[in-house]
């Protein structure tokens, strides 16, 4: 009995020997795992670390690039640069630049007759030798060949779900300003204000290329309680002002990082202008309802600094907005028997009327959008009208919705209308299109204020909102 209790203790004392040893290797194991963890966690916080200075650094490379290509499109030819900011300007500079231990290059090549694409690209070797890159692609787009739009197109159609839209970013345009209008071209908004005051600036610059985080470039005063509308033209932003004479105002925005005053033009004493449009080197100019001139000028702009007059329309109403779309003017009126108003702009020194249409008595149409001849869009009232004008003699409705408040602004693009109005509960609102003769609300987003202005770039809407967080970005999901 004695030899088999010696057996049995001999095998649990090999036992617990494996035990023990097996218990180290665990041990040895989990803190070698752990070791790993924490320098690799480490490498892992320092990688991140170096990875959002890296992104934030090929950011600035694209905006350096997108104002160096806006200055000198024709003197920069596609290739490698580096970026250098001296001055308040952004220049190229060799063929890549050195931050720290970051270096980045800049490839600028050909994509279209007035398209360059722009690759920003930073790359930096982390304390274990491995090479790292961050790299941000862009198209950015000269308009001087734009002839019938405003100077934007719009980039690419909606896509994703509009029925369910969704709020990107906002940005504030200062104390005691409302936003009027709004205008945006190549992801940089423009925005006019109304303020109490006239020593508060006017016209806003954002680059929009996070929409997440819009950022104020610039902004400027060019002596008017209120620019109510914008409009974005081959590097000039055209205002009409309200409160003041003169009644156009030019700004140079050939660098969005520095808006110029350039010149402005009176076209008519003590009245207030409501609606602007460029189109070639003429721009248009609606104000109020006056008794002794006219409400719709046109006006030479070849020579920015010193615009003169061509022409005046006598329209009898408020010029409320304007369209400009191969050679006719589409003007919304106060007008009570002539609500929309066709003009032949074809000789911008003799402007002539070929078309009109009563759409509702005693309500004033305050805002259009051409997508077509047979596709316009009218804001009257509450009331956004479909109207086909491939005759401009006899146009005819094809559709309408109630919009619940004033259509101050449309946008169609695609299947899609985005409307700005004064709906207390849907100041953005999306139709669908698809069929003109019954538009379809299909979204809506509530602001706080009413909403004045929207555009459309590459699937995102831009709206300008009566409030000092003036300026609303949204996409769909």
């Amino acid at each position: 009995m004695s030899i088999l209790k010696e057996q049995s203790t001999g095998r649990r004392g090999g036992q617990s020997l494996l035990d023990v040893l097996i218990g180290l290797a665990l041990v040895t194991i989990v803190i070698a795992f752990g070791i790993i963890l924490v320098f690799g966690g480490q490498n892992v916080l320092t990688d991140r670390e170096s990875s959002l200075e890296a992104q934030s650094l090929a950011a600035e490379g694209i905006d350096g690039a997108r104002e160096v290509l806006h200055r000198e499109w024709d003197e920069i030819a596609d290739g490698t640069y580096g970026l250098v900011f001296a001055s308040g300007t952004w220049a190229f500079s060799g063929t890549e630049d050195v931050s720290g231990a970051y270096r980045r290059k800049i490839a600028v090549a050909t994509a279209g007759e007035d398209e360059r694409e722009v690759k920003s690209e930073v790359t930096w070797q982390t304390e274990n030798l491995r090479m790292l890159e961050v790299e941000y692609v862009t198209k950015v787009t000269i308009w001087r060949t734009v002839l019938h739009t405003g100077g934007d197109t719009g980039g690419g159609g909606p896509s994703g779900n509009w029925q369910n839209p969704q709020s990107l970013g906002s940005a504030d345009v200062g104390s005691g300003n409302q936003a009027t209008d709004i205008d945006v071209v190549d992801k940089i908004v423009y925005i006019s204000t109304a303020a109490s005051s006239k020593s508060k600036p006017d016209i806003h610059a954002f680059d929009v290329l996070n929409p997440a985080m819009p950022i104020l470039m610039d902004n400027i005063e060019v002596n008017a309680y209120a620019v109510e509308s914008i409009d974005w033209n081959g590097n000039y932003v055209y205002g009409a002002s309200t409160g003041v004479i003169p009644d156009l105002k030019i700004v140079e925005a050939a660098n969005p990082n520095n808006l110029l005053f350039t010149g402005e033009y009176n076209v008519i004493t003590f009245v207030n202008a409501l609606s602007v449009f460029k189109d070639n080197q003429t721009v248009y100019l609606g104000t109020q309802k006056t008794s002794w001139n006219g409400e719709l000028f046109s006006i030479d702009a070849s020579n920015p600094g010193n615009p003169s007059q061509l022409d005046v329309y006598e329209a009898n109403a408020d010029a409320n907005d304007i369209f400009v779309k191969d050679d006719l003017l589409y003007l919304p009126t106060s007008n009570d028997n002539k609500e929309l108003i066709v003009l032949d702009v074809s000789n911008p020194s003799n402007l002539t009327e070929v078309g009109f249409l009563n759409l509702s008595g005693g309500v004033d149409a305050k805002s259009i959008f051409v997508m077509s001849p047979d596709r316009v869009f009218v804001g009257v009232g509450n009331s956004l009208y479909v109207v086909d004008a491939t005759n401009p003699a006899a146009m005819t409705v094809l559709g309408q919705i109630d919009a619940g408040g004033s259509v101050n602004d449309i946008y169609a693009v695609g299947y899609m209308a985005f409307l700005a109005t004064s709906n207390s509960n849907s100041e953005f609102q999306v139709i669908n299109i698809t069929d003109p003769q019954n538009p379809v609300l299909w979204s809506s987003l509530n602001f706080p204020q009413v909403a004045t202005g929207v555009d459309y770039e590459d699937n995102v809407v831009y709206v300008s909102v009566r409030s000092n967080d003036g300026l609303r970005i949204i996409t769909s999901q």
